[in-house]
């Protein structure tokens, strides 16, 4: 369970760096 819940926090992390990252270099582009 808490390994689990570890993966998905870290996981939704990434994705919301992600999204942040490139919602920025899109900013960036245009």
């Amino acid at each position: 369970m808490i390994r689990i819940e570890r993966q998905g926090s870290g996981l939704r992390r990434i994705v919301d760096a992600v999204t942040v990252g490139g919602a920025s270099l899109l900013a960036l582009n245009h």
